[in-house]
């Protein structure tokens, strides 16, 4: 199994078991166990004059408990989980806008950047809206023409031109697949019966394409979120599915595979369970590719203002190169800011004024001019100094943004 240290400490952050649900209940205006809270809106009109609680200073709003935000998936994690789950690739990127990568920090008002799973970049807008249902189209009419992966994934064949047995097993199949969770009885119930009539007129297949399209559109899909089981005194506990989406979501960028929501329908886990997955988690090809796109979001290297084609294409390999060495080799985290070494191709090295050119692509010395991994890689023509908050956040990629600086995180790096 190739090593991806950085990975070996996600485990830590899945075995959090429980926490307060109190945020979340408020929210969607029910009480800790789930019933009906008797809060009334207009306490919390402008009107109200009930004004207490809003912060007059940053110093005020940091003292405000921190409150749990339900993620909606970006655009790269549908267009994973659309890739795994159905074999179309791109779909995502076709229709749905990209996520901002620059947000307004509410304490300081500055703007600073974001990774693209940061929820509070996510609001609901018309746009997105209209690419999720254009993409549950494009995609539900790709899928339901597929006979063959139609009949594997529900796993069984329509005994004639409508089958509502075989459409309900798809349901649940697919539901889980989508959704993370087994469907409920009645919410399987409720989209066969609304299936029904598009299979009575127009057959199995057009009824695959409105369960499909009916699953991606929902809030199930679009949104990522972990209420948990009741554990008492105001606790709450993560699930098997939601556990196996959270160890998905951080290590792959995607939703769960067959095999993990195989293994979430038994015992619930304990630790060494946990643990024994999230590392064969990690021994994944597709960690690998997690661990560069983190990298690339939290570096920024793919934002070069470069507009020679050829040049920018080489400038990417070459930091792509120097993540994956340290990523997937044996080197020191640490690499990435002090590397001696770099990967360019002959016309790159020319354009560094590299005083060593090599004959086709691969490894040379900087030399003694003092440049030394990412500094040197990420700065853009006409920069004469790194902007150290390009290496100021490294921890919950889904937080979007933390504070620190580089030799807070060489620091936390070397004691790995």
């Amino acid at each position: 199994m190739r090593r991806i240290g950085l990975t070996l400490t996600l485990p830590l952050a899945l075995a959090g078991g429980c926490y307060d649900g109190s945020d979340l209940a408020a929210a969607s205006g029910t009480d800790s166990d789930g019933q009906a809270s008797d809060s009334d809106d207009s306490d919390t009109s402008p009107d109200s004059g009930d004004t207490d609680d809003i912060p007059e200073t940053p110093e005020e709003a940091l003292d405000i408990p921190a409150t749990t935000a339900i993620p909606r998936l970006s655009r790269r994690e549908i267009d994973a989980t659309v890739a795994e789950v159905f074999g179309i690739v791109g779909a995502a990127e076709r229709f749905l806008p990209e996520d901002p990568r620059t947000v307004v920090d509410t304490v300081s008002g500055a703007e600073v950047e974001a990774f693209d799973t940061f929820s509070g970049s996510k609001s609901p807008s018309a746009v997105f809206v209209e690419g999720l249902e254009a993409m549950a189209l494009d995609v539900a009419r790709e899928f339901s023409a597929d006979t063959a992966q139609v009949e594997a994934l529900a796993g069984c064949t329509p005994s004639g031109d409508w089958d509502p047995d075989c459409l309900r097993s798809l349901i649940d199949a697919l539901g889980l697949r989508l959704w993370r969770r087994p469907l409920t009885a009645e919410e399987g119930d409720t989209l066969l019966a609304a299936a029904t009539e598009f299979g009575e007129e127009g057959g199995h297949a057009f009824a695959v394409r409105m369960v499909a399209q009916s699953l991606l559109q929902s809030p199930e899909f679009a949104y990522h979120h972990e209420l948990g089981v009741d554990a008492g005194d105001g606790l709450r506990y993560l699930d098997n599915y939601e556990l196996v989406s959270r160890l998905a979501f951080t290590l792959w960028g995607q939703g769960p595979s067959a095999e993990m929501l195989d293994l979430a329908a038994g015992a619930d886990f304990d630790d060494a369970a946990l643990q024994d997955l999230a590392l064969q988690t990690v021994g994944d090809p597709r960690a690998e590719q997690q661990m560069r796109a983190f990298h690339e979001l939290w570096l920024r290297y793919d934002e070069l203002l470069v507009t020679d084609e050829t040049l920018a294409a080489d400038m990417r390999a070459e930091s792509d190169a120097l993540v994956d060495r340290v990523v997937l080799g044996e080197a020191r985290w640490s690499m990435l800011l002090t590397s001696d070494e770099t990967f360019v191709t002959p016309s790159l090295a020319e354009h560094y004024g590299l005083s060593e050119v090599p004959d086709q692509a691969g490894w040379v010395q900087y030399g003694n001019d003092g440049r030394a991994g990412m500094v040197s890689i990420t700065l853009n023509e006409g920069e004469t100094e790194l902007d150290i908050d390009r290496f100021s956040a490294f921890g919950n990629s889904r937080a979007g943004y933390a504070p620190g600086s580089s030799s807070e995180v060489i620091t936390r790096c070397r004691s790995w």
